[in-house]
């Protein structure tokens, strides 16, 4: 089954997904909001998880760089129990630093004009994360 992953911000959601041998993430949709409220968030959400079931989801922790929890922690703890209570499938925290750094170089790379990429930064973003847990995953079950 697949996996899912979030880059929860104060303004955006990027979501990513795997493909079914968990092997490849790809960006899938961003949620853009004015002001972020988590029940129409997690309402979105459903909605997607009905066209892509989904076993696990992998929510952004953004730390620090020294590796302590700020504000924009808080704000993904808080939604992770939110979106715990009204969904029954596990979501797992994953550092993300740096994942946000690496879709804006990812998208400049591309050689694109801005107004011609398609996936926003938040998506390429969740997608990266995505991907780092994945792998993660497989070197683990080598060990």
């Amino acid at each position: 089954m697949k996996t899912m992953a979030l880059d929860l911000g104060t303004k955006s959601c990027g979501v990513a997904i795997s493909d079914t041998s968990n092997t490849f993430a790809r960006p899938l949709e961003n949620f853009r909001f004015e002001t972020f409220d988590a029940a129409s968030l997690i309402v979105k959400l459903k909605g997607l998880l009905n066209l892509e079931p989904v076993s696990t989801i992998v929510l952004g922790l953004p730390k620090n760089m020294d590796g302590t929890l700020g504000a924009q922690a808080e704000h993904s703890l808080v939604f992770k129990q939110a979106l715990e209570e009204a969904i029954d499938i596990p979501v797992v925290l994953v550092d993300e630093r740096l994942t946000s750094k690496m879709a804006h170089a990812s998208n400049r790379a591309s050689g694109k004009k801005k107004k011609q990429r398609q996936a926003p930064v938040d998506a390429i973003a969740a997608s990266i994360l995505l991907q780092d847990y994945l792998d993660r995953q497989k070197l683990k079950e080598v060990q």
